[in-house]
Parts: structure tokens; sequence; C-alpha cells
């Protein structure tokens, strides 16, 4: 949506490109065609033709030294996560888990 302000000024260019003379519009043009012809360092030319690919073979270097380097084996559990003696009763339960349903299905059994 456009501000009355935004409207007022759109008017006041295009009115201000419309009376233009002639020779200022010359000007203006020879003016434009000289910026864009302006000629570029040959040592900047190359530089910005050779940027890209040298940063793409930079990048798939670092990634395939990265893969190689990789250990092979499993990694190894943090110590954080290793379990610790608190954990140690959790794990004895789960590893009689068996012997428990057992213990639980013959209970009636065992009392007799």
């Amino acid at each position: 949506m456009k501000s009355e302000f935004e409207v007022q000024l759109r008017k006041q260019l295009l009115s201000a490109e419309r009376d233009v003379d002639p020779q200022m519009a010359e000007r203006l043009t020879a003016a434009r065609k000289r910026a864009l012809n302006i000629p570029v360092n040959p040592w900047v030319s190359r530089f910005r033709k050779a940027v890209w690919p040298t940063a793409g073979m930079v990048l798939a270097s670092a990634l395939v030294v990265t893969v190689i380097l990789m250990p092979l084996s499993p990694r190894q559990i943090p110590d954080k996560l290793a379990v610790d003696n608190q954990g140690s009763d959790s794990l004895e339960l789960l590893e009689n888990l068996d012997f428990y349903y057992w213990l639980a299905e013959n209970e009636s059994n065992l009392r007799s």
C-alpha cells in the first residue's frame, strides 16, 4: 500500500524524467556507456575466475581428509554417558529380568 508521499514523489520523478532536454539525455547515456566499459585489471579478472574452483577444491579436499582420518572403529561412549556405580543396580535388574518374570509366575507354587 503506497502512501500519499510515495505517490507524489513518483509523479515528480516521472515528470522530471520527461522534462530532461536531449543534450542532457545524450550526456547521461554517454556517461552510462563509459561506466559500463571500464576495463577491469587482468589480475582481478583472473582472481575472480579462479576463486570459486579453488574454494571448491579446498572444500572437497578437506572433506576427503576428514573421511579418511575418521576412525573406523565404533565410537566409544563418552565418560559422561558411561554407566556409573549408581546405575549398576538397574543394570543388574535388567540382566536378571527373566528370572524375576519366572519368580512372579511361579510364586504360588513356591509358597506351598
